[in-house]
């Protein structure tokens, strides 16, 4: 009878983890078509520093600090659907998700300050995607002009508006943080 009961037990909790990381993904991709909409209709109104913030990189470094690797790198799928042509920027969400992943999994724990040391290097990995860019499209600029033009306004927006794009992926997330036995109200011994 308690082998039984082991069996059952294992059972629901292989039910119960997956349909957590399903729910997991769903909250996931509902933040990213979230942050996708508010960069695309009201901060292109709204452009603090003269630019639009790039809300996708500060989503893609929350999701995968609070998360971890796997899941940053996996929002990239889901914030590159529906592009057209080539573009290096998923590549880079990619990598800064996995990246950020990594190290807060590893070294760098999750605080305030670790978040926006990711958000500050993540910056300048997305400005020389962006310089790359218009290198291939447009040949005839200056880096002064792009640097003060673009480069500049783009980051320290970007800047600004991280706080409360990580703020809403942790709220969103924070359930996930427990253990299975707070969430599912189970003893942890079964």
């Amino acid at each position: 009878r308690a082998k039984v009961k082991r069996f059952v037990s294992s059972a629901f909790s292989n039910i119960l983890l997956e349909r957590e990381t399903l729910i997991k993904a769903g909250i996931c991709a509902a933040l990213m078509i979230l942050f996708t909409l508010l960069q695309t209709t009201i901060f292109s109104s709204l452009r603090p520093f003269g630019a639009v913030p790039d809300m996708m990189l500060s989503a893609v470094i929350a999701i995968a600090v609070s998360e971890g690797e796997k899941w940053g790198a996996v929002c990239v799928l889901i914030s590159s659907v529906g592009t057209t042509g080539f573009s290096v920027i998923p590549l880079v969400y990619m990598l800064t998700g996995y990246i950020s992943g990594l190290l807060s999994r590893y070294y760098l724990r999750q605080n305030a300050v670790i978040r926006l040391i990711y958000q500050l290097c993540a910056g300048f990995l997305r400005a020389a995607a962006t310089l790359m860019m218009l290198h291939a499209h447009m040949a005839h600029f200056t880096f002064t002009e792009v640097l003060t033009g673009t480069l500049l306004p783009e980051y320290f927006s970007t800047l600004a508006v991280s706080p409360l794009v990580q703020a809403t992926v942790w709220i969103s997330l924070k359930a996930f943080h427990r253990t299975r036995a707070e969430r599912t109200d189970t003893p942890s011994d079964l």
